[in-house]
């Protein structure tokens, strides 16, 4: 079939073409170009007054495909990008699982076979973004990727930049860099300026962004190596690129539309459209973008596509932490503290206490115990138990089974793996990101995190009748699955694979999850005194819970027996309107995380677990999550 575009204005950069022409098109090529095309006997689209140019290439967006397909998938995104003349996109590495290995890349390729734009994945440079281990940067190349950087995270450690840079260059890519200091950053949300100033909201220094690419460079004249920073956004940053460029430094930069379109001010309405980040910056920084461009500072315009739901880009409410004691709330700073894992505690949780660093007493210990130790020729975060260890975990799970099924709960057991293309089996995955521990197989399969999957499908198709309720089950996952920051995975307290007692109750009306939630604390309470424990306590409900529910609150929390934190949570981020955590406070300062008990108000409904009520009408269960004493690892260290 052939098209004639007929006297629109060509725009060729490459080849140096800008005049009006007709284009002959055959199929899927170009039969001719020439400034008069007569006599084709062919469908004729009028171009006058516009203009064709080859496809864009936008070197810069973010798919959101695997792991956030709620937003988006390769599909529509491709679809999206050729509705407006997009013919290529190079996709960045945030999704979740990262593109970090082989499968992911085969991944989006495979999907991208089919889809209306093509699509060159950009690699990460380090293990799922967290900064701790170098990806395989031959692996990724030969899988199909064109490119590596942590898109959406910066690299922290200068050093390991340095390498990412000369290995990149080694494989064929080069690097892309994520220009921002988080340390810097501190929890801003939008431009340090005058608006976050109007508005009291926290501001984003410019000198985040500065900073790293006066690094980056500055690194990439070192090694003679080629570098390209991503959305540059300061006026700054663009004198930065310059000097460089005038100097020699292979450096190239991008920018995006908005940051030579709007400012700060169009946040004064509070519009979260107008959220980005980097953040939309001041009237001079418009200006030095633009003559950046004009003057080819800046190599290229992208724009950054990164879909949000609104809920997401919304300005966050924090929450309200206080201190209940005896009938009390007491704001945190205000509270006389005499127990200083309460005062740690409530520390860490505000972002002021001990950091996750450094290695806890128990790592040697467990070594020199016999115990257990890390297995090498596993994934990081994965044990091998002695004798002796093993005998001391059998005893904790025997504890904690006789306990739960004295309690009334029925033992099941459920598959390790979950298909992701199940969409409630996904929905309940992607609360949890980057954590989950996917699988290189060709279906979309994830190991479980804890029980709720099996334990949720395997009560979807069982019939209840209110009479039936509440219903308890319990299993001990052996093992449960996170994909934890290899950074962060130290000793018992944090793994990849880990004991998991889990017991799921299912009730048909909240005053009875209460009623079993109260049950259910005084189990964890127990736990600790047997197991010789000492706990602090964190109870947490949505602002709407608690106005609803302060005086059961306070009945439970008068149970722990002492001062514990409350957060209030302006509006439910989770799937649970309430919970109670359990911490001891290690060596170090930092809380572990053991015994919970939760109200869940959406599973119920996203696995179809109904029960007839005495109407004979089909209701969906309130589903509690307890684990009487947190993983088994945890227990022990």
């Amino acid at each position: 079939m052939q098209i004639l575009l007929k006297g629109g204005r060509v725009v060729d950069a490459v080849n140096g073409v800008d005049e009006k022409l007709d284009i002959l098109i055959d199929g899927e090529r170009i039969a001719k170009v020439a400034k008069s095309i007569k006599n084709v006997d062919c469908e004729i689209i009028d171009c006058h007054g516009l203009t064709i140019i080859p496809g864009i290439c936008d070197m810069h967006v973010h798919l959101r495909d695997p792991g956030q397909t709620y937003k988006e998938d390769v599909f529509t995104a491709c679809e999206a990008a050729a509705a407006g003349g997009v013919t290529a996109v190079a996709c960045m590495p945030n999704t979740s699982p990262s593109i970090d290995s082989a499968e992911t890349v085969k991944y989006i390729l495979d999907k991208a076979k089919t889809a209306k734009a093509k699509v060159y994945p950009v690699g990460a440079i380090t293990k799922g973004l967290q900064g701790g281990e170098f990806t395989d940067f031959a692996e990724l190349k030969a899988a199909g990727c064109v490119a590596v950087s942590d898109d959406g995270r910066p690299v922290k450690n200068a050093q390991m930049m340095k390498q990412a840079i000369a290995d990149s260059v080694k494989n064929g890519m080069f690097v892309t860099s994520h220009c921002e200091d988080l340390d810097i950053i501190n929890g801003g949300i939008i431009n340090d300026g005058a608006v976050a100033k109007e508005l009291g909201v926290k501001g984003m220094a410019r000198s985040s962004e500065n900073y790293i690419t006066a690094r980056e460079i500055l690194l990439a004249s070192e090694l003679d190596l080629p570098v390209h920073i991503a959305h540059v956004s300061t006026k700054e940053a663009v004198k930065i690129i310059r000097f460089a460029k005038k100097n020699g430094v292979k450096v190239t930069c991008e920018t995006a539309p908005h940051y030579f379109m709007l400012t700060e001010d169009k946040l004064r309405a509070r519009d979260a459209d107008y959220r980005m980040n980097p953040p939309l910056r001041e009237q001079d920084d418009v200006e030095s973008i633009t003559a950046g461009l004009l003057d080819g500072t800046i190599d290229c315009i992208v724009t950054d596509h990164a879909p949000n739901e609104e809920e997401e880009k919304a300005e966050k409410v924090p929450s309200k932490w206080l201190i209940y004691d005896n009938g009390e709330l007491i704001e945190t700073d205000k509270f006389e503290y005499n127990n200083k894992d309460l005062e740690q505690l409530v520390a860490y949780e505000l972002g002021v206490g001990a950091s996750d660093e450094g290695e806890p007493p128990h790592v040697k210990i467990m070594r020199e115990k016999g115990f257990c130790d890390y297995e090498e020729a596993s994934d990081v975060g994965n044990l091998k138990w002695y004798p002796k260890g093993k005998l001391v975990r059998d005893l904790l799970i025997d504890y904690v089974y006789n306990y739960v099924v004295d309690l009334g709960a029925m033992p099941v057991e459920t598959p390790i793996f979950y298909d992701l293309d199940n969409d409630a089996i996904r929905e309940h995955a992607e609360k949890f990101g980057e954590r989950q521990y996917r699988t290189a197989t060709k279906r979309s399969l994830m190991l479980r995190f804890a029980a709720c999957f099996g334990a949720f499908r395997l009560m979807g198709n069982t019939f209840l009748n209110y009479k039936n309720l509440p219903t308890k089950i319990y299993e001990l996952t052996n093992y449960s699955f996170r994909y934890e920051k290899r950074g962060e995975v130290v000793g018992l307290k944090r793994l990849r694979a880990f004991s998991m007692p889990d017991m799921h109750s299912f009730c048909a009306s909240m005053p009875q999850a209460l009623e079993q939630f109260d049950q259910q604390v005084d189990m964890c309470i127990q736990t600790g005194v047997d197991l010789e424990v000492s706990y602090e306590a964190i109870f947490r409900a949505t602002e709407d819970f608690y106005s609803e529910n302060k005086d059961w609150m306070f009945a439970v929390a008068e149970k722990i027996g002492k001062p514990l934190l409350f957060e209030i949570l302006p509006e439910r981020k989770h799937y649970w309107s309430c919970k109670i955590d359990f911490a001891a406070i290690d060596y170090l300062g930092r809380p572990i995380e053991n015994p919970t008990v939760q109200i869940d108000v959406e599973s119920g409904k996203r696995f179809n677990v109904e029960y007839i009520d005495e109407d004979e009408n089909p209701e969906y269960a309130t589903i509690l999550h307890c684990s009487p004493t947190g993983s088994i690892e945890r227990v022990i260290c």
